[in-house]
């Protein structure tokens, strides 16, 4: 076999190596409506990771009249991440090939907020990849519902809404894989955190899907009730 013959069939087998991996764009995550107009509204986001695990550093773009005093990102390893898992395009997208990991974010506000929203942004790859097994979590907060939403990148954001319980000027959420089976094979692209004044209102997407669930419902009884 000659130089080039080598050298071409090395080049087809890299393109086909990064063509497998998860393709990535930027996050477009979509705030809660109002988010702009309300005095409490804060927000971290987060679009690049800086290390494999630990610290990721503050959140480089933050928003809202009442933006976040600081904020913090920590990444745990639950299971060895394979090669050609990790960082990927300088830590536009994490990958976690063959193994797991669990994230916690932490914001705080000058003012206080009442309400939060919770955002990750999954690349989708061969159609929309699903959650995490365990979804965003707030002590002593209670889920107001969740749902999710393409961005028009290629992106599938997931988001939990919380009741806080009462004034906090600290939001700490956590959420990622479980240590089995081992096999995540997902990619992350972003996560934002959102301080409100009041109860969020879900995407048009969801509210959607919830609607046609309701109708699919009552349907569903009254063919019963007939066929009695």
């Amino acid at each position: 076999m000659n130089v080039f013959k080598f050298d071409c069939l090395r080049l087809m087998a890299l393109g086909a190596f990064l063509g497998a991996l998860p393709s990535m764009a930027a996050t477009s995550f979509v705030p809660v409506p109002g988010f702009d107009v309300d005095p409490k509204g804060g927000s971290a986001e987060w679009d690049i990771f800086t290390a494999p695990d630990g610290a990721q550093g503050a959140a480089p773009v933050t928003a809202g009249l009442n933006v976040p005093t600081s904020s913090g990102l920590r990444i745990d390893v639950l299971v060895d991440i394979a090669s050609p898992g990790g960082l990927i395009a300088g830590g536009d997208s994490y990958y976690s090939h063959s193994g797991a990991y669990a994230f916690e974010v932490q914001t705080a506000f000058s003012v206080g907020v009442e309400f939060a929203r919770v955002s990750y942004a999954l690349v989708g790859s061969q159609g929309a990849p699903e959650a995490f097994p365990v979804a965003p979590d707030i002590v002593d907060a209670v889920s107001l519902g969740s749902g999710s939403y393409a961005d028009g990148n290629s992106n599938t954001v997931f988001y939990t809404d919380f009741d806080l319980g009462g004034t906090k000027t600290e939001v700490t959420a956590t959420f990622g894989d479980v240590p089995a089976p081992f096999s995540s094979f997902r990619s992350i692209n972003g996560i934002r955190v959102e301080g409100l004044s009041s109860a969020p209102i879900p995407e048009p997407q969801t509210a959607g899907l919830a609607l046609l669930g309701l109708i699919a419902m009552a349907c569903r009884r009254r063919r019963v009730s007939r066929d009695k």
